[in-house]
């Protein structure tokens, strides 16, 4: 039947609203015309081009971004342009106003923010920090990134906390406080460890291998009466793996007991990441020698509240209090 309709004017003369002058396909679709345009040209609206570069005349990020959208970066090198393009697809004009798209965190779901220079952002800064009864570093800037963007945003938060009269009464401590950042970890994120040589005690113990889980701030101790070996290494770390759970990270110097073959196949067995550094740096796991050895361990009644111990005479073990 389509085969019969499509030929029934063949053979017939030619008439003007045949459409047998047409060069598109013969059907019946074509006799509408072109309805669906969906190429539409539309006039450009002002984006206020002058007061976007007086505004931002003094952030060099925000003109190369606001040039780069005008089409007015030209004079600039091939290298240069793509960097800017690539940061120009964050970027938008509208409203005579920049703004920043949103999505590019995982804690706040944010459609767009406005950007501001580093004069207007320490000022918003400095009223969320008033506005918030006189909050931290972090406090603050949780806050405000739900609805500015600066690049250098701590900066400006930092100063602006810093010129708060009401916290400077305070004294410096109280200002370093705030301006500290929260640190974000997890239970048995990072394990460290330690081996303090003591003198001979009771039953001949003489070395310790402590451990402290950063996060818990739980503290592990194993005493031997012979020096620290990779097997008691390997053994001090399966008994928290197997009674607790294994970190993630392991952190240690680089002696001989712990910067050695077996111990990170021990450590690759568990999945747990060795990390080994210099002996002696102020970091974590030299901090754990420092303060065990001189105000827990040597003054008996000083155990610190999550303190756990245990005996190791030659391979055997025996429970401690």
């Amino acid at each position: 039947m389509a085969d019969g309709l499509s030929h029934k004017l063949e053979g017939l003369p030619h008439t003007v609203d045949d459409s047998s002058k047409w060069t598109i396909s013969k059907v019946w679709e074509t006799q509408q015309g072109l309805i669906c345009d969906i190429f539409v040209l539309t006039t450009p609206e002002d984006l206020c081009e002058p007061e976007l570069h007086e505004w931002f005349k003094d952030e060099t990020l925000f003109l190369q971004v606001i040039n780069a959208i005008l089409g007015q970066d030209q004079g600039t090198s091939m290298q240069a342009k793509k960097c800017v393009h690539h940061r120009v697809s964050e970027y938008f004009i509208e409203d005579g106003h920049l703004w920043r798209l949103g999505g590019h965190s995982n804690i706040h779901a944010r459609a767009h923010v406005e950007c501001l220079t580093h004069k207007e952002a320490q000022a918003q800064a400095y009223e969320q920090h008033v506005e918030g009864s006189h909050w931290g570093r972090d406090h603050v800037k949780l806050n405000i990134m739900d609805h500015i963007w600066c690049p250098g945003l701590d900066t400006c938060i930092m100063t602006a906390i810093h010129e708060c009269l009401h916290c400077k009464n305070f004294g410096a401590h109280h200002l370093h406080s705030l301006l500290e950042l929260i640190t974000c970890c997890h239970p048995f994120e990072l394990l460290v460890g330690n081996y303090l040589s003591m003198p001979p005690g009771k039953g001949g113990f003489k070395t310790l291998r402590v451990y402290l889980n950063t996060f818990l701030q739980h503290v592990w101790v194993f005493m031997y009466k012979k020096p620290g070996s990779a097997a008691n290494t390997i053994d001090s770390l399966e008994h928290i793996f197997k009674m607790y759970m294994p970190p993630k990270d392991f952190m240690s110097d680089g002696g001989s007991h712990f910067h050695c073959r077996e111990v990170h196949e021990c450590c690759e067995t568990w999945n747990v990441k060795p990390h080994v550094i210099a002996s002696y740096l102020p970091w974590v796991n030299g901090l754990v020698g420092f303060d065990m050895s001189q105000s827990h361990l040597r003054a008996g009644t000083g155990k610190p509240a999550n303190f756990t111990h245990r005996f190791q005479t030659h391979g055997s073990r025996s429970p401690g209090g």
